[in-house]
């Protein structure tokens, strides 16, 4: 018997890239069939509404024996993120037909969850319903709402434990995470200098050394990582005694980490002496951790959900309409082309590039 099928149109792994990816060859779309009335006991079948778009999912388009502190994403299948999705059919009590979910999908039009899949799931991917009476944006849950939201909560409040009057450095500024980094140690009493594009100083007109000794002359307290290479070793040079450097990524070096390539080569940073002459602390983390994501979770929820609430913190979302688009929209990302949370609208009707239109938009 011949089972009926859907299309599934999908975003799809199909090499490993030595550099920046390209959409087409390293990325394709695919149809991947489904049959949307199998449903697994006690599982789900969603349609997926967003997928999140994020920097660390670089790391994963390896070699499949590649070690890394992420599963290599497996080659000729889709891409996986955190998705906000609805429920269109159901053999679980916990998750009716109708209701929206956050978890770890594939970045395709539907998906399907088995009872092992919903148990399985980590700490920072565990399957969350929504709540019913959300007015927000649906992409909020991935953005503010969710893994960079804690993100930033967590490791701000964990490794830089910030104090009124201090001077936090934030790169990446206008990022899914540091964006929420800089608006939380503003509520906290702060004085917040950032570096993106288009924020306190611009990264591509100024050295992030240049800046910071014009913007922070008496030197920086708290340094947030998001970039490594030379503004690393930057705002090494301008950490104030007993400072703390919370490194959350290093997205200048991902192509390098990532690659086989031995042409591409990480930089070396060459202050590393300040750790020790200045008295620093150094750490960098995973939300899932025990001390961050699981340990800041109930006090994340509260605080964000109130601070969003009462406009003290706003957050931009940048969304690329149409999963024709998922493969321009990932590398667009990854070249800083988005402006805050990055994330792909699977419905849309988008198709593909070199139609004129723009590939971000803000929502």
């Amino acid at each position: 018997m011949i089972m009926p099928s859907t299309r599934n149109i999908s975003l799809v792994f199909k090499a490993v890239p030595k550099g920046m990816p390209i959409p087409g060859e390293h990325l394709i779309i695919e149809d991947r069939p489904i049959d949307l009335e199998k449903i697994p006991e006690n599982g789900l079948v969603v349609r997926n509404i967003y997928n999140s778009l994020d920097p660390y999912m670089r790391l994963m388009l390896v070699e499949p024996d590649t070690k890394h502190y992420r599963k290599p994403c497996t080659l000729n299948s889709p891409l996986r993120s955190l998705a906000v999705a609805e429920v269109i059919h159901s053999s679980c009590d916990d998750y009716p037909i109708g209701t929206l979910i956050r978890t770890s999908l594939p970045i395709a039009e539907y998906s399907v969850l088995s009872r092992e899949d919903i148990d399985m799931a980590s700490s920072s991917a565990k399957v969350k319903t929504l709540p019913s009476s959300t007015t927000l944006h649906p992409a909020y849950y991935l953005g503010p709402l969710g893994m960079p939201g804690l993100t930033a909560y967590s490791s701000l409040f964990e490794i830089g434990k910030p104090r009124p009057g201090e001077t936090i450095f934030v790169s990446s500024a206008a990022g899914a995470v540091g964006q929420i980094v800089g608006q939380i140690a503003r509520l906290q009493g702060l004085k917040v200098i950032g570096s993106a594009g288009s924020a306190v100083f611009n990264y591509k007109e100024e050295s992030t050394l240049s800046a910071l000794q014009r913007l922070a002359p008496e030197g920086i307290d708290i340094y947030f990582d998001n970039v490594g290479g030379q503004t690393l070793e930057d705002a090494l040079a301008c950490m104030r005694k007993h400072g703390r450097i919370i490194v959350c990524g290093m997205l200048s070096q991902y192509d390098s980490t990532s690659s086989t390539d031995t042409s591409q080569s990480s930089y070396g940073v060459k202050n590393l002496f300040r750790l020790f002459s200045q008295g620093l602390t150094m750490r960098g983390f995973q939300v899932g951790m025990r001390d961050f994501g699981p340990k800041y979770e109930e006090d994340f929820e509260r605080d964000m959900g109130f601070w969003i609430g009462e406009g003290k913190i706003k957050a931009v979302v940048s969304e690329v309409t149409g999963i024709e688009r998922g493969a321009e929209g990932f590398v667009g990302m990854l070249k800083g082309d988005g402006f805050g949370k990055a994330c792909l609208r699977v419905e849309g009707s988008g198709v593909g590039g070199g139609d004129g239109r723009e590939l971000f938009r803000r929502i």
